[in-house]
């Protein structure tokens, strides 16, 4: 998503919210819970139904089939859960794998930031802040990820991946950067946007 992608759905989420109109295009009204709750929610939805996901096709299909499903649900997910939220949703890293979870600038920065705290075991479990986008207030959330054995299959060193995973990401993925990775690493980051009131509270 660019920046520009980002600043529309910005301005359709604030009109929707200052009209009124949430409850009639989410497919749920937002009850009274803050920003914070409601992006723990979807951040652990998200997480939750890719490795569930993820655990079945690997045992079912093999990473063929895990890679597959990834790269389409991981765009699915979070178009549903913004549908379902009135949110912006996504994953995103430093070395990104598909071009379509490549960081803003502002996500950028963050992941740098969230990189050198993991350097120094520092890194906290969320990191929440409010931002100035595009013109306006944006209560964002980030929950930092880190890479645990199952992604190796997938993730790992090139060298240690299977000739059949090489094979499918060299075709599919020409400018992958997401390899090389060990269990502990700083991965990147799921982050949530919530566009704020313009005097700054909860939308």
């Amino acid at each position: 998503m660019n920046d520009r992608t980002q600043a529309m759905i910005f301005r359709i989420l604030g009109i929707l919210w200052a009209t009124g109109l949430l409850g009639l295009w989410a497919e749920s009204p937002r009850p009274a819970r803050s920003s914070l709750q409601i992006a723990r929610e979807a951040t652990k939805e998200l997480l939750d139904s890719l490795k569930t996901h993820l655990v079945q096709e690997l045992q079912a299909g093999g990473p063929a089939k895990a890679i597959e499903v990834c790269s389409s649900l991981g765009q699915k997910i979070p178009q549903t859960l913004m549908s379902r939220y009135g949110i912006l949703i996504k994953r995103t890293s430093l070395k990104v794998r598909n071009p379509r979870n490549a960081p803003t600038p502002d996500e950028k920065a963050l992941l740098q930031t969230l990189e050198t705290l993991a350097k120094k075991d520092s890194a906290p479990d969320e990191w929440v802040d409010t931002v100035t986008l595009q013109g306006r207030p944006v209560f964002r959330y980030a929950k930092p990820l880190y890479v645990q054995g199952l992604c190796l299959v997938c993730h790992g060193p090139t060298e240690t991946l299977s000739p059949e995973v090489r094979k499918i990401l060299d075709e599919n993925y020409p400018q992958d950067r997401a390899r090389g990775y060990h269990v502990g690493d700083f991965r990147g980051m799921v982050i949530v946007k919530i566009p704020l009131q313009e005097q700054g509270g909860e939308p």
